[in-house]
């Protein structure tokens, strides 16, 4: 696996995950240290889960973010944005780097998957055979796991209830 870090007016690098737990913080005993004062000390973990990649937030101050929404524990596929404050971290798949671009600068996130444009959610849940829909209200494609058992399916961005 690559991390992509994008820190606030620097150019993206590429950090190689040789071993995960991955742990990002202030603090030198870090395998990824962020010397900026959006980060706690031992701000958040990415670890490697049977079913695949999981990030926790370690009680930071700031919080942490995946894919824009705040969370304090999430399971991760590659592609994935965690963002805290105004840095993001990427999990990018070795294997699928050079066929996957992500497009940051359109206002839904789409990915150049063998030269078209996809929405990144649809893309992500082809490669988990999950059912991708889209929000009439707000236009947000969603997995179809935004199911609330005995209530219905709800867009994780606007939270409209669809049936």
């Amino acid at each position: 696996m690559i991390i992509i870090i994008k820190e606030e007016d620097k150019p993206e690098r590429e950090f190689a995950v040789e071993k995960f737990p991955v742990s990002i913080g202030r603090s030198k005993d870090n395998t990824i240290t962020m010397p900026s004062p959006y980060f706690s000390r031992q701000h958040c973990i990415i670890e490697e889960t049977r079913k695949g990649f999981r990030v926790k937030d370690l009680g930071s101050k700031n919080g942490v973010k995946v894919n824009g929404q705040s969370i304090q524990t999430s399971d991760l596929i590659p592609g994935d944005v965690i963002s805290i404050g105004t840095n993001d971290f990427k999990l990018i798949d070795k294997k699928s780097k050079d066929s996957l671009t992500l497009k940051d600068d359109s206002p839904k996130k789409s990915v150049s998957y063998k030269g078209e444009a996809v929405p990144e959610i649809v893309w992500k849940n082809q490669l988990n055979k999950e059912k991708v829909t889209q929000c009439a209200h707000c236009g947000t494609y969603y997995s179809m796991s935004h199911t609330v058992p005995g209530v219905g399916i709800f867009c994780p961005t606007c939270k409209t209830q669809h049936e």
